[in-house]
């Protein structure tokens, strides 16, 4: 039979049950980022969706310098992580026509 006691931690305080449980969660989902981060996917930016600012301003730089006249369905950016560094690569179709560094602000042409 369940007692009513069960569900608070050992001093009776189910506030403090609620923190345990938080913290818990906090934890859990830190190691799981941690270990598809750095173990599974190590050469991928997991969190590309909140950090694109620099792949965008990379592929409007390659627009306005090629007038190119291409829609974003054709010609995007994705960011390239090389343990020492990133490039944004674009791509236009399945075919890369630009590498760049951004760094400070700046864009760098890679050859």
């Amino acid at each position: 039979m369940n007692d009513a006691r069960s569900v608070y931690d050992e001093s009776g305080n189910k506030k403090a049950l609620t923190y345990k449980k938080i913290w818990a969660a906090i934890i859990l989902l830190a190691a799981i980022v941690g270990i598809g981060k750095f173990v599974l996917f190590p050469d991928s930016d997991l969190f590309a969706f909140a950090a694109n600012g620099p792949s965008k301003m990379v592929l409007e730089y390659y627009l306005e310098k090629n007038n190119d006249p291409s829609n974003t369905e054709e010609v995007y950016a994705m960011k390239r992580r090389y343990g020492c560094h990133d490039e944004i690569h674009v791509y236009k179709g399945e075919q890369v026509v630009m590498k760049a560094i951004f760094t400070n602000g700046k864009i760098y042409e890679v050859q």
